[in-house]
């Protein structure tokens, strides 16, 4: 149970350190603001080659644009401008090895519901990531050797209480008898 304790305490200072080097790494955009009708703009997104951008829920007009590009981008051109991705899994654009000032795009009719991440370095990304994963690991592992150990502790309680031994059982019979009990007879 002490051990699953240990295991438990480990796991969460490990996903408090992950988290919190996550956050420090890893920088959200979330809100664009409206240039012109229709035309939303993230914040300016400064990109060195160890970086990595994830785009959740990518506008269907829009994209990852170079800045010097910025003012020469609409509706109708947004696709020749747009950079294209390194891999878009689960509804995600992965853009990695850029360097550069970019802005992230979108024409639509109301305020867009994408949200980006950058992470600053993603060779740190990945190990914070990994921290938190293990620790994750760590917790359920804990979890589970504290219920064991607390089911187990709690049985053997059982045992000794339902166990007596000789000198108790004689000593609390009814008859005061001080005599072992007869055994048992043969006939069936």
């Amino acid at each position: 149970m002490i051990a699953g304790i240990i295991l438990l305490v480990l796991g969460l200072v490990m996903i408090g350190v992950g988290v919190s080097a996550l956050k420090g790494v890893a920088t959200p955009i979330k809100t664009f603001s409206e240039q012109q009708p229709g035309e939303y703009v993230s914040s300016e997104i400064i990109l060195n080659s160890s970086s990595a951008v994830v785009v959740r829920s990518p506008g269907s007009a829009g994209g990852l644009i170079p800045a010097q590009d910025l003012g020469s981008v609409n509706s109708a051109n947004v696709g020749s401008f747009a950079l294209s991705s390194k891999s878009t899994a689960g509804g995600s654009a992965t853009y990695i090895n850029l360097t550069g000032d970019y802005y992230y795009v979108v024409f639509s009719s109301s305020q867009p519901s994408t949200s980006i991440v950058v992470a600053g370095d993603l060779g740190h990304t990945i190990v914070f990531g990994l921290l938190v994963l293990l620790g994750f690991i760590f917790v359920i592992a804990g979890l589970v050797m504290t219920l064991v150990g607390w089911r187990r502790g709690k049985r053997a309680d059982s045992k000794k209480k339902a166990s007596v031994s000789d000198s108790d059982y004689y000593a609390n019979r009814q008859d005061g008898s001080q005599q072992p009990p007869p055994p048992p007879s043969a006939s069936s």
